[in-house]
């Protein structure tokens, strides 16, 4: 008897650890949502049963920098979040409709009997809409938001005339294929600034397979050396003579030639590469300022960081091994932080942000505010951090000549600063009637075209050809 119980026992246990093994083949670990094979295996169902007439939509949903989460709050409540927002999905599909977690921090939704293409963006709403209520994690309010990228598949009607582009057939798109659309929609949605949903068009193909080149050629252009650090003067409006410069990073791509930061920039910020590209820009700038500082160039460089930077445990370790292997004063490294950076995320992250600025600056590093006047950020931050300096957006330069209202908005931004201690830099400046007029604000300092655009570095005696030299700390203006 003892025998067949034992028996009996292990054929038990063999058969539950089966089931568990089935149940993990099929579920995501961390949600309990299916997994991405299951969704395309029941997605392919769906377009092989549906009736003619019937539209099937795919929305794939994104959090919007989730990276910041997991690392100014650790994976832990990372995992809970997606969980949270995983229940939260859940209810807002209709009954019969699928969602399943991709990997990372991307899910995705399959919506069933649709007669209109609208409805699948009406769908895709609602899944963006349930991140309007801050989620509740561990105790304290998370907010996040979310892109979504829709795509559909018509199901001919064979009895409705066709409609043929010089081809006799109308293929349906194959589960694989229709989720690549939904993602190639959900990279515009990014691109657009995030929060918003937006529909896939042909167009979008061509536009993503750009996209993924560039990120694959910038993963090799980090290997490659194929990144380049220009200086743009910044210039005291009482002498024209530069105090200090702003570090540039240029890519200079064997192909397409010299690409400025807006072309790569936002594409290496959804691929997590931008905090790779800001340590090697900080060693860069680290070596030119040792040198220049070894040749008797006393010439402070401004670096710019990223909102992720600032959350990324390497940066103050490397700011600090940056100023003693050069032994450089600190005073001639600074960094620029934008508006967004102060003011995105929730408390927690904030309170990181607070905290790395609050170690940058006991290492002597002083720290700037760029795009200031943008709104993003609270003013009151400006006497609770340690902020050395604030940067006028260059929008409002723009157009303070021939508006009322930028000028208005301009000269209050520079009383404010002046009197909490600030310098003020206005950047942007493109012409002397700008220039008048801050200079009669009373800026500190300005930056812009007019005085000189960003100059690459000469590292080694060599430069790239067609590109100026660096610039004299003698220059003036004009």
């Amino acid at each position: 008897m003892p025998i067949v119980a034992s028996a009996l026992t292990l054929s038990m246990r063999r058969r539950g650890a089966e089931r568990d093994a089935f149940r993990r083949a099929r579920r995501d670990d961390i949600t309990g949502l299916v997994n991405r094979d299951v969704f395309l295996r029941r997605l392919d169902a769906a377009l092989d049963g549906a009736t003619p007439g019937e539209i099937i939509g795919v929305a794939i949903v994104d959090l919007d920098h989730f990276g910041l989460v997991n690392d100014a709050m650790g994976h832990a409540v990372g995992d809970e979040l997606l969980r949270a927002v995983g229940r939260r999905l859940q209810h807002a599909l209709r009954p019969g409709d699928v969602l399943a977690r991709l990997g990372g921090d991307e899910f995705v939704a399959l919506s069933r009997q649709l007669r209109r293409p609208v409805e699948a963006r009406m769908a895709g709403e609602r899944l963006r809409a349930v991140f309007a209520e801050p989620f509740e994690i561990d105790g304290g309010p998370v907010t996040m938001r979310a892109s979504v990228g829709v795509a559909v598949a018509t199901i001919a009607d064979p009895e409705a005339e066709p409609d043929r582009t010089g081809d006799d057939t109308i293929e349906l798109p194959t589960a694989e294929i229709l989720v690549r659309r939904a993602d190639a929609a959900l990279g515009v949605a990014k691109d657009r600034g995030r929060e918003r949903v937006e529909m896939f068009e042909p167009a979008m193909a061509d536009r993503v397979a750009v996209r993924l080149r560039t990120e694959s050629e910038l993963r090799r252009a980090l290997a490659s050396d194929e990144l380049r650090i220009f200086y743009q003067p910044i210039v005291d409006f009482a002498t024209g003579r530069t105090t200090s410069v702003e570090a540039l990073v240029r890519w200079a791509h064997p192909g397409r030639g010299l690409m400025t930061p807006a072309e790569f920039l936002p594409i290496s910020e959804s691929s997590g590469l931008i905090e790779e590209i800001g340590l090697w820009v900080l060693g860069a700038v680290a070596d030119q300022v040792g040198t220049w500082a070894s040749e008797g160039r006393t010439l402070a460089v401004a670096v710019n960081v990223s909102p992720r930077q600032l959350l990324d445990a390497r940066l103050v370790p490397t700011l600090r091994r940056a100023l003693h292997d050069h032994d450089l004063d600190p005073t001639l490294l600074s960094i620029e932080v934008s508006e967004r950076a102060l003011a995105a995320g929730d408390d927690q992250t904030k309170a990181t942000v607070v905290a790395t600025l609050g170690a940058i600056a006991e290492l002597g590093i002083g720290i700037t505010v760029d795009d200031f006047g943008a709104g993003t950020a609270a003013l009151s931050q400006l006497r609770s951090l340690p902020i050395a300096a604030v940067k006028i957006d260059r929008s409002l330069v723009a157009e303070m000549a021939t508006s009322g209202a930028d000028y208005a908005i301009v000269s209050a931004l520079v009383s404010l600063a002046r009197t909490l201690g600030k310098t003020v830099i206005a950047s942007g400046v493109e012409n002397d009637q700008q220039f008048a007029l801050l200079a009669d604000l009373g800026c500190d300092l300005a930056q812009g075209h007019l005085f000189s655009p960003a100059v690459q570095d000469l590292r080694h005696g060599t430069h790239d050809p067609g590109v100026q030299p660096p610039a004299d700390t003698g220059m003036r203006r004009g």
